[in-house]
């Protein structure tokens, strides 16, 4: 299932409770936000080059067979922007996220098991798949 189509299924899910608190047609109030852990900002002197993008293949096979499929996943649907691919065999203590944006560059995430939400990963792409950094 391609990722605007499940985007839309999810969407299609949506309800809003109807309580003696909450009158019907006024949107819930959102959850609170979880505290966020504070992170370095890149600054001209801190910024590691070493990282870069090469464009070469990956070394390890199965991080580079990831990459390949979120890739094919983007050449079957020219449509689509971004295509995301999950692994959670490989690695038992964490959920593998492999993300491709079309012309621009793929992405392997390592999210710790007890943390991933796939649903808030759908989500956080929406809202924030547009925005240019």
């Amino acid at each position: 299932m391609a990722l605007d189509a499940l985007l839309a299924r999810l969407e299609g899910r949506v309800v809003t409770p109807v309580t003696p608190e909450v009158p019907p047609g006024v949107p819930p109030k959102p959850a609170p936000i979880k505290a966020c852990t504070p992170v370095t900002p890149v600054t001209p002197e801190n910024y590691d080059t070493s990282g870069e993008a090469t464009g070469e293949p990956l070394s390890d096979p199965a991080a580079e067979a990831r990459r390949q499929r979120v890739l094919a996943m983007l050449d079957a649907n020219p449509g689509a922007r971004y295509a995301v691919v999950t692994d959670t065999q490989t690695d038992p203590d964490a959920v593998i996220v492999v993300m491709a944006i079309r012309g621009r560059a793929t992405c392997e995430l390592r999210i710790p098991r007890d943390r991933y939400d796939g649903v808030l990963l759908l989500d956080l792409i929406e809202r924030h798949g547009a925005t240019v950094h």
